[in-house]
């Protein structure tokens, strides 16, 4: 993993080096940490051929999946700093539990007013938001069957590391235990943790349900990605190029959304294909889940302030 990381970065500063002798076209980076099978890459595919070809080849974008240029943290910054252009990670912004009753509130809620807001925050750390893409609801997988809250008493759940997504399962009385995406698999496999939670996508294409039995419909989370690029970078193109990146970057939300929505029936046929018992959680259980996990909101609102608040908001303006 390290080597392609070198090998990546060295390819990565030759290609913006050409860009900055004055050479066309314009080179961008669009990096990831989903595989190529998945719609996360499948949105980053789309943008990128619409805005090649829009832009009539002023604009080249390069697509480096996988993690290569590192994980969601390293990415991040990457993008802060301007080595990378675009990439879409979860929007940690959104880890409030249990916030969205459903998928539809959830993505107009996100494409309301409250959008405005959020991209204002993120230009404060010379991030531009070009959109929110998602991978619908988070869910459980375990080894045991949970019907009610008490059932995940000290289960050794793995989370991404992630402070409010730990505290959710704290809050549950679980034992959440970061693991590497890339070894969630094996750490199933070998008993190092009991369960995961992640969309469907990643419960079938990276074959998880191949070690667990059940498959819990928590709906803890709507998994939101935000698809971001460099500000400094956005500011620097001409009024034309900017139009181009804001359709392409719409389009492709719009895209990955659809494919998600296609791609979820199939999904769940082949999570029950496999052997596993799907449950589906009660109106009062989840809504004691929910209870339980309010102190995480207090947490967030700590770091976040009252966007907590306006999107607690949004969420019942979309409802109405």
């Amino acid at each position: 993993m390290l080597r392609r990381r070198i090998l990546a970065s060295v390819l990565i500063s030759i290609f913006i080096g050409i860009s900055s002798l004055g050479a066309q076209p314009i080179r961008m980076i669009f990096s990831h940490a989903s595989a190529e099978d998945t719609l996360i890459h499948a949105l980053a595919v789309k943008f990128k051929e619409e805005v090649e070809k829009n832009s009539k080849g002023k604009i080249e974008i390069r697509i480096y999946p996988n993690s290569q240029m590192g994980g969601d943290r390293e990415n991040f910054e990457g993008v802060q700093m301007g080595n990378i252009t675009f990439i879409v990670k979860p929007a940690g912004i959104f880890d409030l539990p249990f916030l969205f009753p459903n998928k539809e509130v959830a993505r107009k809620a996100l494409d309301g007013p409250l959008f405005a807001t959020i991209a204002k925050e993120y230009e404060k750390v010379n991030v531009k938001l070009l959109g929110i893409a998602d991978q619908d609801f988070r869910e459980l997988t375990l080894n045991k069957p949970v019907t009610k809250v008490s059932d995940l008493s000290g289960v050794k759940i793995r989370t991404m590391e992630n402070p409010n997504h730990m505290a959710t399962w704290k809050s549950l009385g679980a034992n959440p235990t970061p693991v590497p995406f890339n070894e969630v698999y094996i750490a199933l496999q070998q008993k190092m943790v009991e369960g995961q939670e992640n969309p469907y996508e990643y419960i079938v294409t990276m074959k998880f349900f191949e070690q667990q039995k059940y498959l819990i419909h928590t709906n803890h989370i709507f998994q939101t990605m935000g698809f971001v690029m460099n500000k400094a970078t956005y500011d620097k193109l001409s009024p034309d190029l900017k139009a181009i990146i804001d359709t392409a970057a719409k389009n492709a939300v719009a895209f990955e959304r659809r494919g998600i929505d296609e791609k979820n029936s199939s999904y769940l046929e082949t999570i029950k294909k496999s052997g596993m018992q799907v449950i589906d959680l009660s109106p009062a259980v989840l809504s004691e889940f929910q209870k339980r996990s309010a102190s995480v909101y207090d947490m967030i609102r700590k770091n976040i302030g009252d966007i907590v608040d306006k999107a607690i908001e949004a969420v019942k303006e979309a409802q109405k």
